[in-house]
């Protein structure tokens, strides 16, 4: 059986804000199953998934 973790947890895992995970399970950019209010996702997609790095920040600026 898969574990499952929460949003908190997978924004801790790959060093990511919990709104941008929520966003990326809303618009189905990472796999989850919103269980009542809550996102659950398994820990093995969250693993798969690159750890947010530079490419996130932005453009640098001027």
């Amino acid at each position: 059986m898969d574990d499952f973790i929460s949003i908190s947890e997978a924004a801790e895992k790959i060093g990511a804000s919990v709104a941008l995970i929520r966003r990326w399970c809303q618009t189905g950019k990472m796999p989850a199953v919103k269980v009542g209010k809550t996102w659950i996702i398994k820990a093995s997609d969250v693993e798969k998934h690159p750890p947010v790095g530079e490419w996130a920040k932005g453009r640098p600026k001027k």
